[in-house]
């Protein structure tokens, strides 16, 4: 029997929201022929509107079960209607029924479901012992391993006046602001490259020898490229092997150095590109998660550079607490479906937290200066910041550095990563739990004085370490010697 067009018709309902009739169709095509509703995940489909059609005193007892999974591009495409469903409903403040589609997800994505089995209970972790016993005030481990001491510092400085730096990265970004102003604050002689897009009137196929024709020009002593073979133009082999042969001729006729420089490094420690191309492309590699250095072979480690990326936003014009509510932090998108949940929970429980400043259901964010950008990070009482990515792993991310240099009180989901590079108890507050978000807020929620003197502590730190000139002039002293 051809059941297109009935299945096409429950599509279109589905689409227009008509859940009731949606659903009636897709369990009438389950009855005829079971094998095509599987391959086309109907059973998730119809599972979801018995979930939009319960009353908001029902929706416990929806009942739902995995199914079996043939078409797997079929169920990616339904999770995703899902996830951006999810943010509708949270947008719209309807959290429960959220939260139960949150829980219907689960059962087929991952990531979904390790962080309601990690981190949705009320179980407090010993985050929370560090509102009675804050740790000893001890430097982290970074101060030892990758800064440097203020001697190297200054020499490294004084080494970057006049040098010429190359940098390959998407030109049109606020991060390329922070780059190139906190590059020239040190001296360094600058001149970009678009990592993304070719020059007018260059084709894809030409961007290797226009790379080419920029270096033989400006003739670098180093060129930092962002994300190489990962993402850009040069994550097409047809363009990444023609670039490589580039720089590996500059290396060997210029003596150029190239780091490449990983804005995403958690991602490529999962995929295996973290080092691809040292040795004959590449003299450096730069991240900023010292748990791929645990992985590192020796020859690896010493061609690592571990540190932020420079974080520099303008001074607040606002003050600390001047919105005496929390402030989540984040959008959700593809790597970072977690913050979903927290949405979904955090809401359901009716906390003082802020969400739709941070957080859109699938449509851009409206633009904010950088100035007002770190007002809003300032003024709030606490910005909560959930960090886990798709693959379970926790990081520390854009806005845990945004945060601490504009002066706000960071609650940031424990990383190893964010604990390399700042005190933990005495720059931020972390938390594993909902448990931990629950007890945390309502121990510090008006202790003012406490709360004031962990974001200055931070903010006289990030300053310090963080705005670009110990990036700068580790990673340039670190590639030139290599």
């Amino acid at each position: 029997m051809d059941l297109s067009s009935l299945v096409a018709h429950a599509e279109e309902l589905y689409q227009q929201r008509s859940w009731v009739s949606a659903q009636l169709l897709y369990e009438r095509i389950t009855a005829l022929d079971p094998s095509l509703a599987v391959r086309l995940s109907l059973p998730l489909a119809s599972a979801h509107c018995a979930i939009e059609t319960a009353k908001p005193d029902q929706l416990d007892d929806v009942v739902s079960e995995r199914a079996a999974v043939i078409d797997r591009a079929s169920l990616i495409g339904r999770l995703d209607q899902l996830r951006r469903r999810t943010g509708e409903l949270c947008a719209a403040g309807d959290f429960r029924r959220a939260s139960r589609l949150l829980r219907l997800t689960a059962l087929y994505d991952w990531s979904i479901g390790y962080t309601y089995k990690t981190s949705i209970t009320d179980t407090r972790s010993d985050c929370c012992a560090l509102l009675a016993r804050p740790p000893a005030d001890r430097d982290p481990p970074f101060i030892a391993e990758q800064a440097l001491s203020d001697d190297a510092l200054a020499r490294a400085v004084e080494g970057c006046r006049g040098m010429r730096l190359l940098l390959v990265f998407p030109t049109t970004t606020p991060q390329a602001v922070r780059w190139t102003m906190s590059a020239e604050a040190l001296g360094l002689a600058l001149r970009t490259f678009d990592s993304w897009v070719p020059k007018p009137g260059v084709s894809a196929e030409g961007y290797a020898a226009s790379l080419e024709a920029e270096i033989n020009d400006f003739r670098p002593a180093v060129i930092a490229f962002q994300n190489l073979f990962e993402t850009g133009i040069t994550s097409h082999d047809a363009v990444a092997d023609g670039v490589a042969a580039v720089l590996e001729t500059a290396r060997r006729k210029l003596g150029c150095r190239v780091v490449k420089i990983l804005t995403d490094g958690w991602y490529q420690a999962g995929s295996g590109g973290t080092y691809r191309g040292l040795g004959h492309a590449v003299d450096l590699v730069h991240h900023c998660h010292p748990t791929i250095l645990e992985r590192a072979s020796a020859d690896e480690l010493a061609a690592t550079f571990c540190y932020p990326l420079p974080s520099l936003l303008p001074q607040p014009s606002v003050a600390y607490d001047e919105i005496p509510r929390a402030a989540f932090a984040g959008g959700v998108d593809l790597v970072s479906p977690a913050r979903l949940v927290w949405w979904a929970e955090l809401g359901k429980r009716a906390l003082p937290i802020d969400f739709d400043f941070w957080v859109s259901a699938g449509t851009p964010r409206p633009y904010v200066s950088e100035a007002e950008y770190a007002n809003q990070l300032r003024r709030y009482r606490i910005t909560i910041n959930p960090t886990r990515r798709s693959t379970g792993a926790t990081i520390m991310v854009g806005r845990s550095l945004e945060t601490a240099v504009s002066g706000g009180f960071l609650l940031e989901e424990d990383s190893v990563d964010t604990a390399y590079f700042f005190k933990r108890g005495l720059h931020y507050m972390p938390f594993q739990t909902i448990g931990d978000i629950e007890e945390i807020l309502g121990a510090l929620f008006d202790d003012h004085e406490r709360r004031a003197r962990v974001a200055q502590a931070a903010q006289q730190w990030s300053r310090r370490y963080f705005t670009g000139q110990y990036f700068w002039a580790g990673l340039v002293s670190r590639a030139t010697a290599s």
